[in-house]
């Protein structure tokens, strides 16, 4: 396998120049390194993001991350089943409890997720030592006008 910096040379002029080919290697790699350590959890990624955004949200409906988080209603549905099944979610329903309005977060769920920020904020504390702070504030600035 060719090294970065055959990636970068001759054949391919300009790949580490392009901005979006760049950012998704940087977040593949930064994604695959906080998936190693939030399974010692039982989590990936992005069921802790649901977490927390449940927890941020007692309520929510599993559209609402969806939209948020620009990701399919199905990609959310299996997550959600399996923090349900975990019991670290339950579903919220209507008051006639027929049909599910909504999720919230457990005690159980409370408790891993306590875990989970701890390993995100140690995460990106080693991230933004990594920028400095300068880059740091940069980055998110330019991030969030990408959304």
């Amino acid at each position: 396998m060719a090294s970065t910096d055959e990636w970068t040379s001759a054949g391919s002029a300009g790949f580490k120049d392009h901005l979006a080919l760049q950012l998704g290697i940087a977040s593949a790699s930064l994604t695959a390194r906080l998936q190693r350590q939030l399974a010692a959890h039982r989590l990936t990624p992005r069921e802790a993001i649901v977490l927390w955004l449940v927890d941020a949200t007692p309520g929510v409906t599993q559209a609402g991350i969806a939209a948020s988080l620009r990701i399919t209603p199905a990609t959310i549905s299996q997550c959600a089943r399996r923090l349900i099944a975990l019991h670290w979610i339950e579903p919220v329903f209507s008051a006639d409890g027929k049909r599910r309005c909504g999720m919230r977060l457990t005690a159980a769920g409370s408790v891993v997720l306590g875990k989970a920020r701890a390993v995100i904020d140690a995460h990106e504390a080693v991230l933004r030592a990594q920028l400095g702070p300068n880059s740091s504030r940069l980055m998110l600035d330019g991030l969030a006008s990408l959304r």
